[in-house]
């Protein structure tokens, strides 16, 4: 389990006191996450994730120390807050981060969080990640980033998509990861 804080970071520990990232979207995220690709072209596969990131909530590992092994669905448990619509349409995506910044999509999990809401402004919800299986290399980190559009492969919230997300111990928000031992 590691654990997102409000300067950006993601680590095994919790912050030590409540606190909150606050998400404004103002560019549409997913233009380069790539497209279905059912005949193995190549056309449509993911590339450099940085622009996309730079528009979304992200959350950092420290470089790491030696080999990460993830197999399995990483999954996303937000604490929504101050959520602007009930037709929040929730995306996650889970990147491996070179040493040169380039962001390499590993897996993307999307939520519509209308049900979850039941009428109000604050639920907390998990968002699965697709199936993954990666090693990220000695001094590559782990990025995860939430936004509210991954278009064109899922259509945008309609209007006012803006939340926040709570951080900290009791109800924060964690990210679940399937490492390997």
């Amino acid at each position: 389990i590691m654990h997102p804080h409000a300067d950006g970071s993601l680590d095994s520990a919790p912050s030590t006191g409540a606190g909150e990232a606050r998400y404004n979207p103002t560019v549409v995220t997913g233009r380069d996450a790539g497209m279905l690709d059912p005949l193995g072209t190549g056309f449509g596969h993911p590339g450099d994730q940085h622009s996309d990131d730079l528009a979304s909530l992200r959350f950092d590992t420290s470089p790491l120390a030696e080999p990460l092994e993830i197999a399995g669905n990483p999954a996303a448990v937000l604490a929504l807050r101050d959520v602007e619509t009930p037709d929040l349409r929730l995306t996650v995506r889970f990147c491996d981060v070179g040493e040169d910044g380039y962001s390499a999509l590993l897996t993307t999990g999307w939520l519509r969080v209308s049900e979850q809401l039941a009428g109000t402004s604050a639920a907390t919800v998990t968002v699965h990640g697709g199936p993954v299986a990666a090693v990220l290399a000695e001094g590559h980190r782990l990025r995860v980033s939430v936004s509210s559009v991954d278009f064109p492969r899922a259509w945008p919230t309609p209007g006012p998509a803006g939340f926040a997300l709570g951080l900290g111990q009791g109800d924060g928000s964690h990210v679940i990861v399937p490492v390997l031992a």
